[in-house]
Formats: structure tokens, C-alpha cells, sequence
């Protein structure tokens, strides 16, 4: 309970206590009692059960995998692709606060935490609850390694970027339908993106918005993160413009007052995105919204599900009716999220008053 109240949940520990998981297969056929020693993931295991049934997969599928069929391994060959194997474990969605994410390998875990742009680098040869961070050690083999482990990381960040606009495109494509009234037009809408979310999933929105609706003028105000921009106070210090492929995006400082173009001259799509663990600076966005003029207002969460409703008790409600069947095998977790809407109810109440 403490940890939940201090925003430090389990998802956030790059321990191996918490990232390693034994995986225990069995099939007909199979060696009973073999043990595989390489670092393998739980992405391996589609790949494995397709090969050990006999399924074709076209290659050029097969290449956009991040998991390895395990049948070599299982079949007793030590394959080399398994040498020195680098497995990514993430906690939390991109575009989340407090996100850390983790390359493993058979001797070392890399750990980046990316708020803050701090780095962990553990050998992993001998299990330690308390992990020794060894990334400042003056040890040349050490820093070589930790080297390759920063030069692996920003290509799965890269590739992972890559994938996050190619699955905001797919996504936007599918619910057309809830924002398609916007404009008679699919092109050229004036769209103002407003986030909480970190810029990394704010820029794939708007990558993938240029791709659905081609020839539009994108901006975005968004929180401030270490990664790409230096932390200020207010979450209205920056203005973002996406302009062309060759540069993705400005950045312009100043207040909210920096922004009253927007609100002034409207525009077709107010987009509201957000970050669960940021409440607070979310409905500061929200607010600041109801003074745009737009033709719409949607919100899109980080799975990027586009919703017209905005309440975050009607989320609540909607997610209580989407997932019933659950319910109702476990109608004992009926009772916490009722909860959590009462306590959203009470709230609001509270900020009404307030005012």
C-alpha cells in the first residue's frame, strides 16, 4: 500500500525478482527435463508453438518478429542466434510517466529510466536482491559492454517508435468511423493534439494523423519530458508545430497566453490525450479545451482507442460493461471499480464546490 500511494508500483522494478519468470513447456514428444540456460521471452513463444504445430509463415512476416522460435534449442541445437541475445522487458506504456524499460542478456541487464534519463548496469552472472549498479566501474571490459547495451537499446527504442506510429495508423484507420464527421474532407483538418502523455506518443499521433488525413496542420501542447526538452514548471510551456517528414516539429516556449491563436482562430479536431498517472495536469488540459472552438473533441488513450465521452467516470462505467463476462466469473473485482467510480464522483463534487 505504501508503494501505491508513492506512484511505485510493481511494474516499475527492473529487478530480476520481478522481470524473470520461469517458462515450463510441454507437448507431445518432448524431452522431459531438458533445461535451456540462454535468456529467452515470453515473445518466443508464438514462434515456438507455430513450428512445433507445422505452421507456414511467409518470411516476410516472420522477419517483423521480435521472437525466436525455441524448437532449435528444444530440439538440443545451441544456435547461435541465441548467443548474446539482448531481451527488452518494458513497465508501462510509451507515452507514460515513469516508464523504465530493460535490455538482458546471459551477464548483464541495462536499465533505463526514462523521465529522468538515469541508467543501471548490473551483472546479472550471480543472482543479488540487492542489484549493484556498476555503470560508473572504470573496468574497460564493463564500459565496452555497457556501451554495445546503449547502442542495442536506442535501436529497439527506434524500432519501437517505428511500430508505435505504424500501430497509431492502423488504429486511427479502424475508428474512422467516431471522427469522421469532423470535415466532408479526410484532408487538410486543423488538429490540436493536448497531452499529458510523454512527446514520444504525442509525435506518433501526429505521424500517423499526417497519414490519415493527409495535408493537415498538427499542433500539440504537451508536458515538458528530459528526453527531448529540459523540464519547466508548467505543463503549458511548450507549443509544438509538426510541419514536414525532414522535420517533424518546433518547439516554441512561453505561457499558455503563447497559445491563444489556438483558441481564437479554433480548429477542426481537439485531441485529447493522457497519462493515468498524471490526473491532476490532465484535467488542467481539459479545461483549457472547453476554450477552443472545435468542430470535435475526442480522446484517445494510450492503447490509442478514440472515445467522443470525455468523464473519466463514464470510462469507469464503460470499462465495467466492456469486460462483464469477467465480472461475472469474478464478481468480487465488481466492488473496486465501483469504488473507483464513487471516488471519481466524489471528487468531481469536491472541485465543483471549490470553485
Amino acid at each position: 500500500m505504501l508503494l501505491k500511494k508513492s506512484k511505485m508500483t510493481h511494474d516499475i522494478f527492473m529487478t530480476d525478482d520481478n522481470i524473470m519468470i520461469p517458462m515450463i513447456m510441454s507437448y507431445p514428444g518432448c524431452e522431459r527435463g531438458l533445461k535451456i540456460n540462454p535468456t529467452v521471452s515470453s515473445l518466443d513463444l508464438m514462434p515456438t508453438i507455430l513450428d512445433l504445430l507445422g505452421i507456414q509463415v511467409d518470411e516476410a512476416v516472420r522477419a517483423k518478429w521480435v521472437g525466436k522460435s525455441l524448437v532449435p534449442l528444444l530440439e538440443g541445437e545451441h544456435d547461435d542466434q541465441f548467443h548474446g541475445r539482448k531481451i527488452r522487458t518494458d513497465a508501462r506504456f510509451m507515452g507514460q510517466s515513469d516508464r523504465v524499460s530493460a535490455l538482458r542478456d546471459d551477464r548483464y541487464k541495462y536499465v533505463y529510466h526514462h523521465d529522468t534519463g538515469v541508467e543501471e548496469f548490473v551483472d546479472v552472472t550471480e543472482f543479488r536482491i540487492d542489484e549493484e549498479n556498476i555503470a560508473n566501474s572504470k573496468d574497460e571490459e564493463i564500459q565496452s559492454a555497457l556501451e554495445d547495451f546503449r547502442v542495442a537499446f536506442s535501436e529497439s527504442e527506434r524500432s519501437g517508435r517505428e511500430f508505435q506510429v505504424d500501430y497509431a495508423t492502423y488504429r486511427l484507420k479502424q475508428q474512422l468511423g467516431k471522427i469522421r464527421r469532423i470535415s466532408g474532407s479526410k484532408a487538410g483538418l486543423r488538429v490540436l493534439i493536448l497531452s499529458t502523455a510523454q512527446l514520444a506518443f504525442v509525435e506518433s499521433i501526429a505521424k500517423s494523423l499526417k497519414v490519415v488525413f493527409s495535408g493537415s496542420e498538427i499542433s500539440a501542447v504537451v508536458r515538458s519530458s528530459f528526453e527531448e526538452i529540459p523540464r519547466t514548471v508548467s505543463i503549458f510551456s511548450n507549443l509544438l508545430r509538426f510541419t514536414s517528414e525532414s522535420k517533424s516539429y518546433e518547439i516554441a516556449y512561453g505561457d499558455i497566453d503563447s497559445f491563444r491563436d489556438l483558441v481564437n482562430d479554433g480548429v477542426d479536431l481537439v485531441i485529447l490525450t493522457y497519462d493515468s498517472t498524471v490526473n491532476e495536469e490532465f484535467e488542467k488540459l481539459r479545461q483549457f479545451s472547453k476554450k477552443v472552438r472545435s468542430s470535435k473533441t475526442v480522446m484517445i488513450d494510450l492503447n490509442m482507442t478514440v472515445s467522443i465521452r470525455k468523464g473519466q467516470a463514464q470510462r469507469y462505467l464503460r470499462t465495467l460493461w466492456a469486460n462483464r463476462k469477467f465480472y461475472i466469473d469474478e464478481p468480487q473485482l465488481i466492488v473496486s471499480e465501483v469504488a473507483k467510480v464513487i471516488r471519481v464522483l466524489n471528487r468531481k463534487k469536491s472541485e465543483v464546490n471549490s470553485l
